[in-house]
């Protein structure tokens, strides 16, 4: 997906947060564990700990544009820094 911004600095910055397959899946991890009706406690634990979303990502735009490579189903949150 190719994003194009209007009114940009140049050294404009994007502030990239996702959620797919790979990135704080929940539903992943509760079928790895075996989708148990009723999870225990530590395994409650378990999905947090492994469904917590990764920092944000940093990058520079490319000119005006930010190209991104979603997933199907991918929820994907862009901040950009460096409006005129």
């Amino acid at each position: 997906m190719r994003l194009i911004f209007d009114g940009l600095r140049n050294d404009a910055k994007a502030t990239v947060s996702r959620v797919d397959d790979e990135h704080g899946n929940t539903l992943a991890a509760y079928k790895a564990m075996g989708s148990p009706r009723y999870p225990t406690e530590d395994q409650i634990r378990r999905l947090n700990t492994t469904t917590a979303l990764p920092m944000p990502t940093r990058r520079q735009l490319e000119g005006n544009r930010l190209d991104l490579t979603l997933e199907p189903n991918a929820l994907v949150i862009v901040e950009i820094e460096g409006g005129l």
